[in-house]
């Protein structure tokens, strides 16, 4: 495990490199021109773009800016927003306890349900629950996030009006911030009417963004199971007598973690990063809202942050899968 965790720190700030590369090469690609902006748009003097672009670096050729970026980067410095003159890490770290209450809630609807779906579609092979099940993951691995979230604001806000559309609370609603997430401060603060209207607003974006979560867990967690009951071993428990309930959870589950922790360790951030149209649709004030107004004007410090951001969290997460695996199965663990 030993081996296994320091080759995987040792490839961790080479990946990390590559993607500072990558994202500060993409978002230069990206038509527009941030000193044209600040300077008051298309109609503005020439010589007020040039004085603006000297300001902000971006006269220097591409592999100096890169270089101070880097540089920048290894002091802790993620920059400051071209708009709002503020440090980005500041503004991330304001908005990433919304992003993440939001993808935590999807996991937390999606993981049980896709998995109790997976579980019972594998013991009821070909039956009417496995053909549900297959449905749903098939459903929900098509159908676009952003029509699904017009959908639901349609039926549940508009049509039956039970669930509120848009933002954390209602306007004008005042809780003391602690956390920065709405649903935890109100409750923190014991304020019961709070808590249930942070609850209330959660609860459309949580479950849109949960059915990816659904749809891929049962969809693994059938593929899993059903290889488990079909080996060999499975057959032989059996001819000794021994409870169905006790081989699916005494000796396939264990065996059929493997492939789930995959799906688990990449799950939350790949959901992190895939809730921009999510939080755009109902209003959600985090890092999908914040990212996309970034794209929209061409702020390059705030897009780079981001991104690095849900890069550094995709690398930890497959740190952990690989540590999890080698936990798992001592033959990964022997062989790391």
């Amino acid at each position: 495990m030993k081996r296994l965790l320091r080759r995987r720190l040792l490839l961790l700030p080479i990946t990390l490199l590559g993607v500072t590369a990558v994202t500060f090469l993409a978002i230069h690609l990206i038509p527009g021109d941030p000193a044209e902006i600040l300077a008051g748009g298309p109609l503005a003097p020439p010589e007020a773009v040039d004085a603006m672009r000297v300001r902000l670096g971006l006269d220097q050729p591409l592999p100096v800016q890169y270089i101070t970026y880097v540089s920048r980067l290894v002091h802790g410095d993620l920059g400051t927003s071209l708009f709002t003159g503020r440090p980005v890490a500041t503004e991330i770290m304001e908005r990433l306890p919304t992003s993440l209450s939001l993808t935590a809630a999807a996991v937390l609807i999606g993981l049980p349900i896709g998995a109790g779906l997976g579980v019972l579609a594998a013991v009821r092979r070909d039956g009417l629950i496995d053909h549900a099940a297959r449905t749903v993951a098939l459903l929900g691995l098509s159908l676009p996030s952003f029509w699904l979230a017009l959908l639901l604001v349609w039926a549940f806000s508009v049509k039956l009006g039970w669930l509120p559309f848009g933002g954390e609370l209602p306007a004008f609603t005042e809780i003391e911030r602690r956390t920065g997430v709405a649903l935890v401060d109100a409750m923190l603060a014991g304020d019961v009417g709070g808590f249930v209207e942070a609850l209330r607003h959660l609860a459309l974006p949580a479950i849109t963004l949960a059915v990816i979560p659904i749809a891929l867990t049962a969809r693994y967690a059938r593929g899993a199971f059903a290889e488990q009951l079909a080996s060999p071993h499975i057959r032989t428990a059996r001819a000794f007598g021994i409870p169905e309930r006790v081989i699916v959870w005494r000796y396939v589950a264990r065996n059929a973690m493997l492939p789930l922790v995959t799906l688990f360790g990449v799950l939350l951030p790949a959901l992190l990063g895939g809730a921009v149209l999510i939080e755009v649709v109902f209003s959600w004030p985090g890092l999908g809202t914040y990212l996309l107004s970034a794209i929209q004007g061409r702020d390059y410090a705030v897009v780079q942050a981001v991104t690095l951001l849900l890069a550094v969290l995709y690398v930890l997460a497959s740190l952990v899968v690989d540590l999890s695996y080698g936990l798992l199965d001592p033959r990964i663990r022997e062989r790391g």
